[in-house]
Order: C-alpha cells, then sequence, then structure tokens
C-alpha cells in the first residue's frame, strides 16, 4: 500500500522567507487553488511579495496566498514524476524588503483532483465558501491512480499530497521551507 503526505511549507517558524502580499491585476486567484488550467500571459500582471527581512529564501513558500511556489532547486528534483500532474508557471516574486524581482521560482498549478477522502474517519468542517476544511485526514490510499504523485482533493482549497515517491526525491536533499506529514 502506498503512503501519502501533505506537503505544507515552513512559514517564517524557523527563519524561512513566506509570501507575505500580492497584487493581483484581476486574476483569478482561486484558479490555481481549485486546479483550473491557467493563461501565463494573465498571470504576467500579477505582483507577490515575499519577507525576506533577515530570512533565508525557502525552497518552498507558502503565505498569504496559498500558491505553491517552489525553488527551481525542488522543481528540477520532482519534475520527472509530476509532468502529467501539474501545469508550471512562471511567476512574478519581488523582495518586500528591496523591492527587486527574485529569480529562480516557480508556481506549480496542481490539476490532478483525487476524491480519495475517508469521511468516516476524517474531521471535516464547511469552510464560508462551502469548501471542506479538513483538520484530520484520512484517505483510501487505493482510490489515488499509482502513476499520481501530487494532487488535491475536490472542494478543498487547502491541502496538497504527496506520494512517498515524491517524498524520496526530496529527502536529504537540502531543502529549505519543507514540511510533511504522513497522511493515514
Amino acid at each position: 500500500m502506498r503512503k501519502f503526505f501533505e506537503l505544507m511549507p515552513e512559514a517564517g517558524l524557523k527563519g524561512y522567507s513566506y509570501v507575505d502580499n500580492y497584487y493581483l491585476g484581476g486574476f483569478d486567484r482561486l484558479s490555481i487553488i481549485q486546479a483550473k488550467r491557467c493563461n501565463q500571459d494573465e498571470l504576467s500582471r500579477v505582483k507577490i511579495c515575499i519577507e525576506d527581512t533577515n530570512l533565508q529564501l525557502a525552497d518552498f513558500m507558502g503565505g498569504v496566498i496559498d500558491w505553491p511556489t517552489l525553488s527551481d532547486k525542488f522543481f528540477n528534483l520532482i519534475k520527472d514524476i509530476i509532468f502529467s500532474d501539474v501545469q508550471v508557471l512562471d511567476l512574478p516574486l519581488f523582495s518586500q524588503a528591496t523591492g527587486g524581482e527574485i529569480k529562480g521560482y516557480r508556481l506549480l498549478n496542481i490539476l490532478s483532483l483525487v476524491d480519495c477522502v475517508d469521511k468516516s474517519r476524517s474531521l471535516v468542517t464547511p469552510g464560508i465558501r462551502g469548501e471542506d476544511i479538513i483538520t484530520e485526514l484520512y484517505i483510501h490510499s487505493n482510490l489515488v491512480p499509482d502513476d499520481v504523485n501530487i494532487f488535491r482533493i475536490p472542494d478543498c482549497l487547502d491541502g496538497i499530497i504527496v506520494s512517498e515517491e515524491f517524498l524520496a526525491r526530496i529527502r536529504g536533499k537540502g531543502l529549505k521551507g519543507v514540511v510533511m506529514s504522513e497522511v493515514s
């Protein structure tokens, strides 16, 4: 039986950078969270600012917008096992401290949705927008296709789930700002 993990940023908790502010310029913020394919040209109007004052640049950042923002180093470790499950987008990323553009980061638009929540065991409450908020997640791992290594759960605005194969690719590689929690 395959194991799965929730991928989370360690935003600011241990001195790592995180997304602190953003300007969307008309871009639909939820399209990234809802697994909708995005237009790169529309994303070019967006400005994402990270808090990096006296903080180390993280390889995986979250924050006020909750878009999976990862370094090229992180992306290059996993790209060949996630390419069919994601849309990779260039992200206009800027330093809150200096205002300068920060290069070497990508935005992952996770397009795979897998309905695998074990609702009899998970703690699920409704959010203000009608989305599910899952505070204790249990899944039916047998419902996750063998070739899927990163996915979201339908109607759940937070939570990125990755496979043990994904974890094996990044373990021990010196990535900063990445936390994994096993999903039962």
